[in-house]
This record gives C-alpha cells, sequence and structure tokens, in this order.
C-alpha cells in the first residue's frame, strides 16, 4: 500500500472513531474502527507508524470535540492545540504496537494492543490538569446494555479492551490464514486469536445478563429534576436576576402539585448569586420548601466561613447546597475544578495567554467528597464535569452514597453533542458503580440513569431535550451493594499498564542483547 493509501486508512480510523460517539452514535462501528490503522501500521517503521497513528488521533479527537468551537472565547488555534495535545496518546500507541509486535511475539497480539491501548487511555485520564478520560473506546458502548455491564468488574477500560482485542483478532486473521495454509505452524495461534476474544465477549454478555436479572428488586426514592433553561449569554446579567429566581420558583410549584416528591433539584449555578449571603432569595427559597415540605439541592457560588474567626470568609467555592425549610442541611464543594474555566492551573508559574484565562473564574476546590442524607437516603452530588471521572464517582459512592444527584450547567456548548457526551459517560459511571444518577442540567439534557445504564425519563418538550424549560418527577432505585470497581478500583487498568510496561522492558532488552551481539 502506497503511503498516501496509508494515510487515507488512518484518517478514516479517525473518522470511524469519531462517528462512534454523539451525536452519531453509530457505537458498532467501534469494533472495527482501528483495523484501518492497524492494518496501515503493520509492519511499517516506528517514525511512521507514530505519523500514521497520530494522524489518526488528530482527526479522531477533533471530530469528537469539535462542539468546544462553540464555547464563547475559544479559538481556533486552541482546537487546534487541542488536537495536537491528544494525538501523541494515538500515536505513542501505534508506534510500541509496532515495536512490541517485533520484539516481544511471546504475547499475543489480541492481549497486548488492546493492553497498550488501555494503557494510553489511563494516561490520558492520569496527566494532572490535563487529565481528559474523554469519549474512551468503552464510552461507545454505552447503548448496548448486552456488553455494558462489564462495567461493573472493570470499569470502562475492560470494555475499551474488548473492543480492541475484536478490532486486533480481525487484523490479525488473515496473515495468519496466510501463513497457515502454507506452513500449519501457526494454528495454534490461530485458534489463541479466535477463541480469546470470543471468550471474553461471551463472558461479559453473560455476565451482563446475569446482573441485570438481579437490580431491578430494589429500594426506590422519588426526586424531582427541574430544567429552567437559562441562556448561557444573560445568565449573569443582574437585570435578569429576578426573571430567573421566579422561573425556578414557578417550575417547582408546578413539578410538586403534579407530582410530589421528598426532594427536589435544581441545577448547577441555578442561583446567580451567593445564595446563603443573600437573606431575600433564601427566605424565598425556603418559604417554597416549607410549603411543600420538601428539601432541595440547587448549585451556587458559596464562600463558607472559617469556624474560628466568623469575620472570615474563604474564597469561592462551586458548591451543592441540600436545604430544607428550616435551613442549610449541607454543603458539598465542587473538588475537581474545570481547568481555564473554574479556575487557572499552574498561576503564576505558566504565564497563559491572557485571552485564554481573561474568563476563568477564581474558585478553590473542595476537600471532601461529600454524602448528603435525607429520609434515610445517603447521596451524593457531583457538580459538572465530575462524572467524566470514573474514580471521582468512585470515592462518593465509597463514602457511602447509594445515588448521585448530578447538577450541571451545560449551556456554554449550545445545540451541540457535548452534552449528550456527558450522558454517554455518566451512563457509564451508574454502571461502574451499580447506582442510579439522576442529571440536572440549566439547559438539558435532564434525566434519570437507573444502575444498568437505562436512561428511563427526560424533561423534553415536543421531542427535544436540549434548551428547553420543564420539571419531571421519577422513582430512583437505591442500591446498597458495592461492585468489584467500586471496590479495587482501576485495578484493570493497572495490570495493562504493568503487562505493557514488563513486555517494553523485555523487548528492549532484547534490541540491545542484539545489537551487543552484532558489534561483537
Amino acid at each position: 500500500m502506497p503511503f498516501a493509501g496509508r494515510c487515507l486508512a488512518a484518517l478514516l480510523t479517525g473518522c470511524l472513531y469519531t462517528v462512534c460517539f454523539p451525536n452519531f452514535d453509530l457505537g458498532f462501528l467501534a469494533w472495527i474502527a482501528l483495523i484501518p490503522l492497524l492494518l496501515a501500521t503493520r509492519g511499517r517503521s516506528l517514525p511512521s507508524a507514530f505519523f500514521l497513528s497520530g494522524l489518526a488521533g488528530i482527526s479522531a479527537m477533533m471530530g469528537v470535540f469539535y462542539w468546544i468551537n462553540a464555547v464563547r472565547g475559544f479559538s481556533l488555534l486552541y482546537f487546534v492545540l487541542l488536537g495536537l495535545y491528544l494525538a501523541p496518546y494515538f500515536a505513542v500507541f501505534g508506534a510500541l504496537n509496532n515495536f512490541l509486535a517485533r520484539k516481544s511475539p511471546s504475547v499475543p497480539a489480541v492481549i497486548l494492543t488492546p493492553a497498550l491501548w488501555v494503557s494510553m487511555e489511563y494516561l490520558r485520564a492520569h496527566a494532572g490538569f490535563l487529565s481528559l478520560p474523554w469519549c474512551l473506546m468503552g464510552h461507545s458502548q454505552y447503548r448496548y446494555p448486552g456488553v455494558l455491564q462489564v462495567l461493573s468488574v472493570t470499569g470502562v477500560y475492560g470494555l475499551s479492551f474488548l473492543v480492541v482485542m475484536v478490532n486486533t483478532s480481525i487484523c490479525e486473521l488473515v496473515p495468519f490464514a496466510k501463513k497457515n495454509s502454507r506452513t500449519g505452524r501457526t494454528r495454534p495461534m490461530l485458534y489463541v486469536t479466535i477463541l480469546l476474544p470470543a471468550a471474553f465477549l461471551g463472558a461479559s454478555i453473560g455476565y451482563s445478563y446475569a446482573v441485570t436479572r438481579d437490580i431491578h428488586d430494589v429500594e426506590r426514592f422519588p426526586v424531582t429534576v427541574i430544567q429552567p433553561n437559562i441562556p448561557q449569554d444573560i445568565k449573569w446579567d443582574p437585570e435578569y436576576r429576578e426573571t430567573f429566581f421566579r422561573k425556578l420558583l414557578g417550575l417547582t410549584d408546578n413539578a410538586l402539585t403534579e407530582a410530589h416528591s421528598p426532594l427536589v433539584v435544581w441545577p448547577e449555578a441555578a442561583i446567580q448569586e451567593y445564595l446563603l449571603e443573600s437573606p431575600m432569595v433564601l427566605s424565598r427559597t425556603l418559604e417554597l420548601l416549607r410549603r411543600h415540605n420538601v428539601s432541595l439541592v440547587v448549585g451556587t457560588a458559596h464562600r463558607p466561613k472559617v469556624a474560628a474567626r466568623p469575620e472570615l470568609i474563604v474564597s469561592s467555592r462551586n458548591s451543592a447546597i441540600l436545604l430544607s425549610g428550616k435551613g442549610t442541611l449541607a454543603v458539598y464543594d465542587k473538588v475537581h475544578l474545570l481547568p481555564f474555566a473554574e479556575y487557572v492551573p499552574l498561576k503564576g508559574v505558566v504565564p497563559w495567554p491572557a485571552n485564554m484565562v481573561s474568563r476563568a473564574s477564581n474558585f478553590t476546590p473542595g476537600k471532601k467528597y461529600s454524602t448528603f442524607e435525607l429520609d434515610g437516603k445517603v447521596f451524593s452530588p457531583p457538580v459538572c464535569w465530575e462524572t467524566v471521572f470514573p474514580e471521582e464517582i468512585g470515592r462518593f459512592v465509597d463514602r457511602g452514597a447509594r445515588f448521585l444527584v448530578n447538577i450541571t450547567n451545560e449551556a456554554w456548548f449550545g445545540d451541540t453533542a457535548a452534552p449528550r457526551q456527558f450522558l454517554m459517560m455518566a451512563v457509564c459511571r451508574a454502571v461502574e458503580h451499580r447506582v442510579s444518577i439522576v442529571r440536572c442540567a440549566n439547559t438539558g439534557i435532564s434525566c434519570f440513569i437507573s444502575p444498568s445504564g437505562e436512561v428511563y425519563g427526560r424533561v423534553h418538550r415536543n421531542g427535544r431535550d436540549l434548551f428547553v424549560e420543564g420539571f419531571l418527577t421519577m422513582d430512583v432505585a437505591v442500591t446498597r451493594e458495592k461492585t468489584i470497581y467500586t471496590r479495587f478500583g482501576e485495578w484493570f487498568a493497572l495490570s495493562c499498564l504493568t503487562l505493557v510496561i514488563v513486555s517494553l522492558v523485555v523487548a528492549l532488552e532484547r534490541t540491545f542483547d542484539g545489537e551487543t551481539h552484532a558489534d561483537g
């Protein structure tokens, strides 16, 4: 294949990867998405494999993140830089995959290639303030419950492994078949190439069937979500504060008149001021709660006072507050802030461009993964993009949360794929920890996700779930048992990383030994 053809194959992988995720949602294509790239890089030099895989990576990631251009102040240059940052994870995968295929033949490709892919995904998810486990391969299967339940054992990385394993198996079959027809010596490896993926896939489907039968007979708890649909461009205009607040009160009144529930949820930053420092707003909110005898989770900026010196106030937090008619019951301060939006990373150390940081807030991260309790039900309120990070959600569940209330404001992104990609990852978090997730978003998508990953209720109007106002009350499953993934975290991804490191050390030793013998 000429080099131009290999470049086209790499770009094809990038395109296939993009359409696996929302808005396209063609997740079934993930099972073949890497085949063009794997075939294009086979037998190539390391620089060539690095370039081709990087080309696939930049096309895939810029396709996935096209919506970020809708964010005000985000320039085309930053969009390109985002692609250039994420592309090397693909590039290193391709180069190392070629290197290990030649130098570590004792480990079957159907094991080593997916382990390497998972290792790169894991590293992308643990890169400090640049961590971005967004649209991992396993996320693409969020609409397929038949394989999704394996997440409760391995996390999303296990499903990434399985999908890449099938891609690799298909790539390996043709050359193995040709060798086998001539020599017969590769017949055992051919069996491994076919049977291992089949066994893994069969076990995943069987496990999914078994566990989904056991999670229906659980306690239920009604929750009401309010989606006010406040436009981002005027959300912080003081002139509209009273209008927006009345809208929240009115929607809540209507919702509780139609169907009463003990817990109401307003989205992230629902109140455009410090709620606990605004007596009039707070008193009207508490009066609403007393009238309906309900409690409320509300997103607002918060400045906690220092207990020893009440006259001192610490810096602002992006918080979720649990209120009853009597006052404040609990506060959670968002721990994992969004870089360049809620804070400036390495401030004073790195001279970031002014237009890159001028719109960033100056929030302080919280220090504790809090739980709230209401009527004996323990839950936690992760804020905004905290549901993107599997381990963050695990910390809430490990501290006793039996369901989650995710408050968010995704109006920033317009009517793009971003809200649906957020939802996709929230589905995976629900399955990983076998907990229900209630999503309450300013402009959508507000919905309910079951412990098996089913989205069984959305706020919608005229067939739309984005940029509409409304409310919805649904029963939420309150689960009790912790999953293997909750208990042991990223054991699977770390096992893959260990295998790759060991294989790489062995391959490097063989390389150096070969050079030594050649010199001798």
